[in-house]
């Protein structure tokens, strides 16, 4: 069943499509994609955008920093915002979360709009995201708190003032992963403490789903999601979020 909460900790959800190198693209592409969206999202921004890429060798893993430049779509209350780059869109909502009803819908215009635009067959990636800003008062007790958390020996001091938990979850006969990460981050009040909850659900073979299956997808993956963030909680956290009855 389905949990929903009054004070729900999501800092940011993020959606990213990217396709093939052999999938068509020209420079019209983002206008055309801004004609179908503009009403919802009328300011529109061009920025260069730092991205990392990684190429594995027979002697090394090397790392290139390149930038690329994207145009974003703003809905008006800026809240809302789809990006666009040469076979890639991302779709973004800070907080506050209206909801997955709302950002799914989001999506599926997103989606739409650019399958109408271009002819696309496969996908190479498919991701979907949630940063978790969880900020609770210093004597919190993260290991009642979280049922995902570092296990500290006996030997060891629990004085934890920093630590990153990460682990890979197969789906779909692994086809997806979902990455979750656990680390502490900085608190907007003095008073309290701060963990970061990143779940990060992407498609982990490239090309292995058709573009027509996407929104059947983001389903699916959203409620993989669900399931992984609600066994990352014990029902002490759970009471900090305020969960609707």
């Amino acid at each position: 069943m389905r949990r929903h909460y009054t004070n729900p900790p999501i800092l940011e959800s993020l959606f990213e499509l990217r396709l093939p190198q052999d999938s068509p693209w020209d420079l019209t592409i983002p206008g055309l994609i801004y004609e179908k969206i503009k009403e919802s999202f009328p300011h529109k921004e061009q920025r260069l955008i730092p991205e990392m890429e990684i190429n594995q060798t027979s002697q090394a893993i090397q790392h290139q920093t390149r930038s690329s430049e994207r145009i974003l779509f703003f809905s008006e209350d800026r809240k809302k915002l789809i990006q666009v780059s040469e076979r890639l869109l991302v779709v973004n909502w800070v907080k506050p979360y209206s909801g997955w009803e709302s950002f799914g819908e989001v999506i599926r215009t997103a989606l739409q709009a650019i399958g109408e635009t271009l002819e696309a067959k496969r996908i190479q990636r498919l991701g979907l995201r949630y940063i978790n800003k969880i900020e609770v008062p210093k004597n919190f007790d993260l290991i009642n708190g979280f049922d995902f958390r570092p296990f500290l020996g006996t030997h060891l001091p629990k004085m934890v003032t920093g630590f990153l938990l990460a682990c890979d979850f197969q789906f779909t006969e692994n086809r997806d992963v979902c990455r979750v990460t656990l680390s502490k981050g900085e608190p907007d009040n003095s008073e309290n403490q701060a963990f970061i909850l990143d779940l990060d659900y992407f498609l982990a073979m490239p090309s292995a789903l058709a573009f027509d299956d996407a929104k059947l997808w983001i389903e699916q993956a959203h409620t993989n999601l669900e399931s992984v963030f609600e066994g990352c909680l014990t029902k002490q956290l759970r009471s900090v979020f305020k969960e609707e009855k």
